[in-house]
């Protein structure tokens, strides 16, 4: 078998469009006589396909390596490459094996014939004179079953694009997480470097004074006016411990949140808020009472505390507003301050605005969410937390 020459298509109407069309279904129609193949574009106008035609097997191959047919109605008796070569031809490139063919012949004289063009592909023979309505009936069927077919393969690529992109989210998303999870672990390494610190340069201390008072009482229990003196110190050395282990409880956690409730808690930090930066703090709450699992409540206690930390570093404000209200089955904390502002840019920068994020998985954690508004008068944090009774 000669190998198929390269040609470019001399039809002018049929060289229009490309693989990249708009999706519309085109028949092939291989025919060496013009009047022929204007006999048959003009029995295919009324069909929602577009219509190419080769007047060669030659001519053929090179419309197939452009463009994507849904069918081809291949005459078998054609001079040079017939009917049965072209159909060898396209079944052996891997772009265009899946074209439906089938053959318009004058005459069949053998079954060989037949067997052959079905060995080689076919999947129908039509004889010429044509029958309209036999030719119509069975392009409208592989026409359907090529719309049904490139239906299903868009919704594929659909399918496969949407799990590529959710996967992408997700691998984003699980990225974040991992890093707000470091985060996290430095904040409580912080956290602990800084109670340890506490430990061991004020209770070691004050524990070793107390133990050396101790010791000293025990050698001179006869000296009665020392004695005296010396349990006066050790009192005073007593309550400074009280104080320091009172101060201590309350960085991990302050008594007062299951004491006395939210409210009560945010009141507490606010003032010492105030009393270690200088920053006016504001807290205004409503009479009724807050009803919130205890996760929730430490949720919005650590997102004050945090919210403080950024305003004492950040903010250059002077006055901070706190607000504690419940919205019908939700309760809202309000944070705002009266300074710089978060630029724009930062607000986008994950690594440097991990303890929002960390704010606002604390919301998320809970069922709740988490707004920040910011700009040159100020920002403003509002987080919202479903209450006790519709949390899932």
């Amino acid at each position: 078998m000669i190998p198929p020459p390269h040609l470019a298509p001399d039809d002018p109407e049929s060289a229009q469009g490309d693989l990249t069309a708009g999706f519309r279904p085109r028949i092939l129609v291989v025919d060496d006589r013009e009047t022929n193949r204007v006999a048959m574009r003009h029995l295919l106008r009324g069909t929602a396909a577009e219509v190419s035609t080769a007047g060669s097997g030659e001519e053929a191959l090179g419309l197939c390596l452009q463009r994507e047919f849904a069918l081809a109605l291949i005459d078998v008796n054609m001079p040079g490459m017939d009917g049965f070569e072209l159909a060898e031809y396209l079944r052996g490139a891997e772009r265009t094996r899946e074209i439906p063919l089938i053959f318009v012949t004058a005459a069949l004289a053998e079954e060989i014939h037949r067997l052959r063009g079905y060995e080689l592909g076919a999947v129908d023979f039509i004889l010429k004179p044509v029958d309209d309505r036999i030719l119509l009936s069975k392009v409208g069927v592989f026409l359907e079953l090529f719309n049904a077919r490139e239906a299903l393969r868009r919704h594929r690529d659909e399918l496969a694009e949407r799990v590529r992109q959710r996967t992408a989210s997700l691998e984003a998303a699980q990225q974040k997480l991992r890093r707000l999870d470091r985060h996290q672990n430095a904040i409580r390494e912080e956290e602990r470097r800084r109670i340890a610190h506490a430990l061991h340069d004020e209770m070691g201390s004050t524990l070793a004074n107390l133990k050396m008072t101790i010791q000293w009482l025990q050698r001179n229990r006869f000296d009665h006016e020392r004695q005296n003196w010396e349990l006066e110190l050790l009192l005073g050395q007593v309550d400074e411990t009280i104080v320091k282990v009172r101060h201590l409880t309350q960085m991990l956690r302050p008594p007062i949140l299951d004491q006395c409730g939210l409210p009560a808690a945010l009141e507490w930090q606010a003032a010492e808020f105030e009393r270690v930066s200088g920053v006016a703090a504001r807290v205004t709450t409503e009479s009724t009472e807050v009803t919130l699992e205890e996760e929730g409540r430490i949720a919005l206690f650590r997102i004050l505390q945090e919210s403080l930390t950024n305003i004492g570093r950040h903010a250059r404000a002077t006055e901070v507003a706190i607000a504690l209200d419940t919205l019908g089955d939700r309760v809202r904390l309000t944070v705002a301050d009266n300074g710089r502002g978060i630029p724009e840019e930062l607000l986008t920068d994950f690594d440097r605005t991990m303890g929002l994020r960390g704010m606002e998985e604390r919301a998320c954690q809970n069922g709740g969410e988490l707004h920040i508004e910011s700009s040159t008068a100020g920002t403003r944090i509002t987080a919202v937390i479903p209450s006790r009774a519709t949390r899932p």
